[in-house]
C-alpha cells in the first residue's frame, strides 16, 4: 500500500477521540442533569441511550454511504451533525427535548470512531495495520479515562451545561478534516445493487455475527458500569460531578509504548477486546465493502452502548447501585467463559 498523505493517521485517531466524546464527557453530571430537569436516577442513562441507539441503524447505512462515494464526504458531515447536535442539547430545558437533540447528536456519532477504523483498514495492512489501530485505541481509552474527569471539572466550576461545550471541538475536527484527508473515492464504479450483493455476502459470513456480539457484550458492561459509577459516588459519598478517570496503566501505557505490534499481545484493560475486534473488522472485507462490515460492528457496539446504561438503569431502581455492580461482575465473568468458548473457532489469525 502506498503511505497515506500527512495528516490522516492523525485525522482518525482524532475520529476516534470525538466520537468516545459523545456519553464519556457527561457520564460525571447525570445526577446534575437528573436534579435540574427532574429526572429519575432509574431514567437519566436514557441520556446517554439516546446518543448510541441511532448508531445502531445509521452505522452501516453511514459505513454504506462511504464505500460508495468515499470517506471525507461523508465524515465531515457527521462532525457537523456531532459538534451542533451536542452543543444544542446542553441548552435544553427539559428532558424530552434534550433527548431528541441527543438521538440527533447519535446520528453524527455513528460515522466517527467505524470510518476512523476505515480510513486506517484503506492505508495499512497486515501488522502494520494492527500497530496503528492498536495506537487509536489509545485515542478510544484516553476519552474513556479523560473525558469524564474533564466533563466534571468543568462542572464543578461552571455548571453541568458547559460540560457539552466540548462537543465544539467536532466543528474543529471536521474543517481541518476536509482539508486534510484526501477524498479517495471507490476505483470501480458499480450499481447500487451490486455494492449491496457485494456487501451481503460479507455480511452473511459467521465471523461477522460473532464480532458483532462480542462487540455489543463488550459495551454494555463497559457503559452500564460507567453509567452507574457516578451515581453511586454520588449517593454513597456525595462526590459531585467529580469523577475518578479509569486506570491507565494497562488500558493507555501498553498502547502508548507499542502500538500492540502483533496479534499475539493485544494490550489489556478497556482497550483490549476493542482492539482486537476492530483490527478483525477492518481485515475482513476489501476497501469496496469494509465501511459497511466495520459499520455493523460499530452498530452492534451502539446497541451495548444504549442497551447498557439502560439496564443500568433498571437495576439501579430495582436493586441499588451495588447490586448493579454485582450483576456487572457476574455479567463480565460469562463473558470470559463465552469467549473462551467461541473464540478458538474463529480463526484470528486467518483474516486478510
Amino acid at each position: 500500500m502506498n503511505p497515506p498523505p500527512r495528516g490522516t493517521v492523525a485525522i482518525a485517531y482524532a475520529l476516534s477521540a470525538t466520537g468516545i466524546l459523545a456519553n464519556s464527557i457527561i457520564l460525571p453530571v447525570l445526577p446534575d442533569i437528573a436534579d435540574d430537569l427532574h429526572v429519575s436516577s432509574g431514567r437519566i442513562g436514557l441520556i446517554v441511550a439516546a446518543a448510541s441507539l441511532p448508531g445502531v441503524i445509521a452505522a452501516p447505512l453511514i459505513g454504506l454511504l462511504a464505500d460508495r462515494f468515499g470517506r471525507r464526504r461523508v465524515i465531515v458531515p457527521c462532525l457537523v451533525v456531532f459538534g451542533l447536535g451536542g452543543l444544542a442539547a446542553g441548552l435544553a430545558r427539559s428532558f424530552g427535548v434534550m433527548l431528541g437533540l441527543r438521538l440527533v447528536q447519535g446520528v453524527g456519532a455513528a460515522g466517527l470512531v467505524n470510518l476512523a477504523i476505515v480510513v486506517l483498514g484503506d492505508h495499512f495492512d497486515g501488522a502494520e495495520r494492527a500497530r496503528k489501530i492498536g495506537r487509536n485505541a489509545l485515542a478510544l481509552t484516553l476519552g474513556l479515562s479523560i473525558f469524564p474527569t474533564l466533563g466534571g471539572a468543568i462542572a464543578e466550576q461552571w455548571g453541568w451545561r458547559a460540560s457539552f461545550v466540548p462537543y465544539g471541538a467536532a466543528l474543529v475536527v471536521a474543517v481541518v478534516t476536509l482539508i486534510v484527508l484526501p477524498d479517495i473515492r471507490p476505483e470501480e464504479e458499480m450499481s447500487f445493487a451490486r455494492q449491496l450483493r457485494g456487501a451481503g455476502s460479507y455480511l452473511r459470513d459467521r465471523r461477522v455475527y460473532a464480532m458483532s456480539a462480542a462487540g455489543a457484550a463488550v459495551f454494555v458492561l463497559v457503559f452500564g458500569v460507567a453509567t452507574t459509577l457516578p451515581i453511586h459516588l454520588d449517593e454513597e459519598f456525595h462526590a459531585g460531578a467529580l469523577v475518578p478517570a479509569i486506570r491507565l496503566r494497562d488500558g493507555i501505557g501498553r498502547p502508548l509504548r507499542n502500538g500492540w505490534p502483533g496479534r499475539r499481545s493485544p494490550p489489556r484493560g478497556v482497550a483490549g477486546p476493542i482492539v482486537p475486534l476492530q483490527d478483525y473488522a477492518a481485515a475482513l472485507a476489501p476497501p469496496e465493502h469494509r465501511g459497511i462490515v466495520v459499520a455493523v460492528w460499530v452498530a452492534a457496539a451502539r446497541a451495548g452502548q444504549a442497551i447498557g446504561p439502560a439496564v443500568a438503569g433498571a437495576a439501579i431502581a430495582t436493586i441499588g447501585t451495588g447490586g448493579a455492580f454485582v450483576a456487572g461482575t457476574v455479567f463480565a465473568s460469562v463473558l470470559c467463559v463465552a469467549a473462551g468458548v467461541v473464540r478458538p473457532g474463529l480463526k484470528l489469525q486467518g483474516v486478510r
